[in-house]
């Protein structure tokens, strides 16, 4: 069976009975950058996109998490696994325009060290706190609430930053995890809590081939 094949098989038995989360306008790559307020930014994203060995997190991925945060006026925000900071500028902008705040975790000090030159180069320092450390040595030190996580660090990491996440993230919250799609076998396990999961609803997205599970804790859920 072809990869393709294969691929679409195992989210469309594991995301069985998923339920949406609200609808955002879906962008692709040629408009992802379409009517954002600072086209300095839109600059400096297409650049990162576009150096060789481009950013894992496509154009479209970013402003459809833009997107969210600013549909659901969302405030308090952790990324884990910042890599080169592409994701974190989506988020960052949504934040500045919401006031809020987005805590990026990078375990790699190379990968953060060229993520803090593109937040500083962006001008994102006052919507983004870049920590540079384990993000379990990290995450148990962190209270919350938070209205909004992002996860694409370690794959093998995902079920147990969910563990540890889910009772410091607010009910109504989302966890938007990304390469749900192209990764989907090593993130099976993962994928069918966030599906199976009754205080969680989860959609699947798949706006670009890396593909991204957009789960919301329900309201009335505990903290």
């Amino acid at each position: 069976m072809p990869r393709r094949c294969l691929i679409a098989l195992v989210l469309a038995i594991l995301f069985a009975g998923w339920r949406a989360a609200p609808a955002l306008e879906p962008q692709t790559e040629q408009t992802a950058y379409d009517n954002l307020p600072d086209p300095r930014l839109v600059t400096i994203l297409k650049g990162i996109a576009s150096k060789a060995g481009r950013s894992d997190v496509f154009p479209q991925d970013g402003r459809y998490v833009y997107d969210l945060v600013l549909k659901n006026n969302l405030t308090s925000g952790l990324e884990i696994g910042t890599a080169n900071g592409y994701a974190a500028i989506w988020v960052g902008m949504a934040f500045g325009q919401t006031r809020g705040r987005l805590v990026a975790i990078e375990a790699s000090k190379e990968q953060g060290r060229e993520a803090l030159a593109r937040l500083e180069q962006a001008e994102q320092l006052d919507h983004v706190d870049l920590l540079l450390d384990d993000p379990f040595k990290v995450i148990p030190m962190l209270t919350g609430p938070y209205d909004f996580v992002f996860l694409d660090g370690k794959k093998q990491d995902y079920e147990k930053c969910l563990t540890l996440l889910l009772p410091r993230v607010r009910p109504g919250g989302f966890i938007v995890a990304h390469n749900v799609a192209d990764q989907s076998r090593e993130l099976a396990g993962f994928i069918r809590k966030i599906t199976g999961d009754p205080q969680l609803k989860t959609e699947l997205v798949t706006i670009s081939s890396a593909g991204m599970s957009v789960t919301q804790k329900r309201a009335g859920s505990r903290q």
